[in-house]
């Protein structure tokens, strides 16, 4: 399930209500086997509180613009072995 970034944008003014939502929306999704995607991760703050809040996948420009496929297979074969990739 994707969760859109507006519960993350500025982690640092992260509401005790946002974490709270987004805390249960993770625990219901994880409890049905699938994994939480959190869209739009523009900083590290945001990505730290990311997976305080057991979201497992991870998007956004923190670890890369969009990219055409190309692009895409350069970046993946740099990043291969790398900790982004791994799981």
């Amino acid at each position: 399930m994707k969760l859109d970034r507006t519960f993350f944008h500025h982690g640092e003014d992260l509401t005790e209500d946002n974490a709270s939502v987004v805390n249960g929306i993770a625990g219901l999704v994880n409890s049905m086997g699938l994994k939480v995607t959190v869209e739009g991760i523009e900083t590290e703050t945001e990505q730290e509180l990311s997976v305080e809040l057991n979201c497992e996948e991870l998007q956004g420009n923190f670890f890369s613009p969009p990219l055409d496929s190309r692009s895409f297979e350069r970046y993946a074969a740099e990043e291969q072995g790398s900790s982004i990739l791994k799981k």
